[in-house]
């Protein structure tokens, strides 16, 4: 990371300063909705209570969910999904080193996002994440 001051007033501004970094350092271009995506996504895991990340493994959910019903499938999906781009966007030096690596949960998440996206209201989850 550069050297220059981090903008700390809220989570938001610090998101939002932090993925646009990352991806100048990447050199990936986005739309203001995919970095509002992803500052939503982090602000929602840094908030307290959330739980153990991966307490059972995610395809056991990405499985359960095509048992629920439509409403309850969607949120079941829509976590393992973000749960998958959480996992390998900050913790890929780990996975490197585990029994499954960041390809799993880089599929799998490709995966519950194209079941997201095949859902009519959903469509431009594929077109975001595709």
């Amino acid at each position: 990371m550069s050297t220059s001051k981090l903008e700390t007033g809220s989570l938001t501004l610090l998101f939002r300063q932090l993925v646009r970094t990352a991806m100048a350092a990447q050199q990936v271009e986005s739309s203001e909705i995919t970095e509002f995506y992803l500052v939503q996504l982090l602000e929602g895991f840094a908030r307290p209570g959330r739980g153990e990340l991966l307490g059972r493994p995610l395809a056991l959910d990405y499985l359960e969910a095509f048992h629920l019903p439509a409403s309850q499938r969607y949120e079941k999906l829509k976590r393992v999904a973000d749960t998958a781009l959480f996992v390998t966007g900050i913790f890929v030096d780990s996975l490197e080193r585990s029994l499954v690596g960041p390809d799993y949960y880089a599929s799998l998440g490709a995966n519950a996002y194209a079941r997201l996206s095949a859902q009519p209201p959903r469509a431009s989850l594929a077109e975001l994440f595709g």
